[in-house]
């Protein structure tokens, strides 16, 4: 089963139909299983306490709650081990389904960064969320 928390700093879990396990140490990643996809920090600004996490899951994986339970994993560890007091996520207004991760993991919708990425087809407005340490996330299902 896939653990609510992380109980080793340096570890990474992320679901599949096989329990794929990835390590990430700050760095790099070593593949221990099949893999369903990535979570992790993106930037780290430990003098302010601020991270930015980043998540992708290969398309076989994808509506099996796999970003979502694994961000939520790699958010605790970054609150309860790194020390940050928070942490933001960016994805593009058109992708729908990045927005309900971040929602299902506890994210709050904070706004909108106009032509923020400039991704293959042009420039794309991202939408920001965050979560702060102490944000209540029982209320949220799965949470």
């Amino acid at each position: 089963a896939f653990p609510a928390q992380l109980s080793v700093a340096d570890t990474v879990v992320i679901d599949n139909a096989n329990e794929g396990i990835a390590r990430l140490n700050l760095g790099y990643t070593r593949v221990l299983a099949p893999v369903s996809g990535r979570v992790g920090l993106r930037t780290v600004d430990l003098s302010e306490g601020v991270g930015e996490a980043s998540y992708w899951v290969l398309p076989r994986s994808r509506g099996r709650s796999v970003a979502p339970r694994a961000l939520r994993a790699v958010t605790a560890w970054m609150f309860d081990h790194v020390g940050l007091h928070r942490v933001e996520l960016s994805h593009s207004t058109g992708n729908d389904p990045s927005c309900r991760v971040a929602s299902k993991a506890g994210y709050v919708l904070e706004g909108t960064r106009r032509q923020q990425a400039l991704h293959n087809d042009g420039w794309h407005d991202m939408h920001l969320h965050a979560r702060v340490l102490g944000d209540d996330v029982t209320t949220i299902p799965g949470g």
